[in-house]
């Protein structure tokens, strides 16, 4: 018996690896222990190959009332579920077994989860990722219901509404529909605009057509992944585009000290989210903003930094005049240096600044001249009135490119010939501190549309406007992109409304003016054109092709 014991412990310790018990062990426990140690896991595995039904040594779980004063259960659930078993460790989910007909296959989270609010029956599994599952599917589904609700409506009221968006006065939404703040923000750049918690407001127009927006929610699985923010400056234009996004604005608090150092917290979670930050940097203030809120989300471990800059500050300081900075370069050295890893920007003053940086942060530059072009076309409509000659103008030499496309594009829509002149205000000496500036063009009896990208003191588009009108003009009309009525420059938009050779002025809302602005002035919004570009950046789909349908 002895031999027999000590030849069955040499036998197990040198299989001992195989169950599961090293040889360094299975010597110093010696061989009775060892061979008691093999004899369990041989019967273990035995006992594996015959599995017995789950239910007959399973000890069930009673789960607790949530109505009821006793300790709570450790699963944590919304509905009351009666005699569930103690879970065995697998994550998957492996079968279900619920009081109705609905069957449900192996791990399927699929369908509709309003059949588990009665009693069920977990064989095996953990009832915690049925939960989470549960609650996850909810949220999406409710959130898609809205979204589809949102559509059907918008759908209803663009069947009704009548003509009329494309005049000096348009309708436009309350923000969060409430109409006693006094704040109102432009949904769309179209007809298709909820006709409920709309207002009239007085110089903000907008195209009778859909060109640019697509009705681009974010879908559910990607709005998770999603988060927009937005600094002070650039709140309402902010808030458009989260409107057409159907998502919220992300929660930050931009202040100063009393020092007037800026101040930048963030008051919910980015980690490895996908953050857009929307800031127009016309001044030194929103471009510390801008920085200090792009290293704050990086330090917080924030996944992709896209930054949307609708007025790029510092354009105009884009090249070296004896011993000057580039300060448009150095922008976009600071921005680099804060992790950015995407810029979307709006008609940079020359487009080469995009070559500012490097490889590494790619830019996409989104040009809104050919949404004006559209909109004066609806405005004037040259096709009803061919024997009224229309000409583009450009300001200076400088715009000669942006009015060469805005002509295009308005030939396209029209299907008439259009015109094209410039304005020289090149001097003629080095020294000299003024110009004449000098009609290159015919435009007598013409409508003339002049083209400018930035309108700050008013003092280039007053002389050219002066200037068309002395040459024979019968209209005067002007477009520019970026309009910076700042603080040094509110009397800006009164010289302008004073100018009686001026018809209406265009601008866009790529920087934000606390001062209403008069009746020629008309403000054109680009959030459709911003919210397009985000929805489709996210999706890695082609930015450039949002024009396609007037380009």
């Amino acid at each position: 018996k002895q031999s027999f014991v000590k030849k069955a412990a040499r036998y197990i310790t040198r299989f001992s690896n195989i169950m599961f018990l090293p040889k360094n062990i299975a010597h110093r426990v010696g061989p009775k222990w060892t061979y008691a140690a093999g004899a369990a896991v041989a019967v273990s595995a035995t006992a594996a190959m015959f599995p017995r039904s789950p239910q007959e040594d399973v000890p069930s779980y009673k789960a607790e009332d949530e109505e009821s004063s006793g300790p709570v259960s450790r699963f944590e659930s919304s509905s009351n579920f009666s005699d569930v078993a103690v879970p065995l460790p697998h994550r998957k989910i492996m079968s279900t077994s619920v009081a109705s007909p609905t069957s449900y296959s192996t791990g399927d989270l699929r369908h509709n989860f309003s059949a588990l609010e009665s009693d069920m029956d977990l064989t095996y599994g953990f009832i915690e990722d049925l939960i989470v599952a549960r609650k996850t599917y909810l949220r999406k589904r409710k959130s898609l219901e809205l979204n589809q609700q949102q559509q059907k409506e918008q759908h209803e009221v663009k069947s009704g509404l009548d003509e009329g968006i494309g005049s000096s006065t348009e309708n436009v939404l309350t923000m969060n529909g409430d109409a006693s703040s006094g704040k109102a923000v432009v949904l769309a750049s179209s007809d298709s605009r909820p006709k409920s918690n709309l207002r009239m407001q007085p110089s903000v127009v907008s195209t009778k057509r859909m060109y640019v927006y697509n009705n681009s929610i974010i879908h559910p699985e990607n709005a998770d992944n999603f988060k927009l923010f937005c600094a002070p400056s650039s709140l309402h234009l902010a808030q458009d585009v989260a409107n057409l996004l159907g998502v919220d604005l992300g929660n930050i608090n931009v202040d100063k000290y009393n020092d007037g150092e800026t101040s930048i917290k963030i008051n919910e979670m980015v980690r490895g989210k996908q953050i857009y930050f929307l800031c127009s940097t016309e001044t030194n203030d929103a471009l510390m903003e801008l920085l200090l809120s792009v290293s704050c989300m990086s330090r917080a471990s924030a996944g992709k930094i896209t930054v949307v800059i609708p007025y790029y500050g510092y354009s105009r300081q884009d090249r070296k005049v004896k011993r000057e900075s580039i300060a448009a370069s150095d922008v976009a050295r600071m921005l680099e240096v804060m992790n950015v890893n995407r810029v979307i920007t709006l008609d940079l003053h020359n487009d080469s600044i995009r070559g500012f940086f490097s490889p590494r942060v790619p830019v996409d530059h989104l040009l809104p001249g050919p949404i004006a072009a559209a909109y004066f076309n609806e405005v004037l409509d040259p096709s009803k009135h061919p024997e009224k000659q229309i000409t583009v103008v450009a300001t200076h030499e400088g715009q000669v490119q942006r009015a060469t496309e805005f002509r295009r594009v308005l030939q396209k829509l029209s299907g008439v010939h259009v015109n094209m002149a410039f304005i020289s205000k090149s001097r003629q000496l080095p020294s000299q501190t003024t110009y004449d500036p000098i009609l290159v063009g015919d435009i007598k009896g013409h409508k003339c549309i002049l083209i400018d990208d930035i309108i700050s003191t008013g003092s280039t588009l007053t002389n050219a406007i002066n200037l068309l009108k002395e040459n024979g003009a019968d209209n005067v009309y002007a477009y520019a992109t970026h309009a910076l009525f700042n603080d040094a420059n509110t009397n800006v938009p009164d010289k302008l409304q004073a100018l009686n050779a001026l018809d209406f002025l265009l601008i866009t809302n790529t920087v934000s003016s606390s001062k209403v602005l008069p009746s020629k002035i008309r403000t054109l919004t680009v959030a459709p054109y911003i919210a397009e570009a985000i929805s489709r950046s996210l999706d890695d789909r082609s930015i450039t092709a949002i024009l396609k349908s007037l380009t």
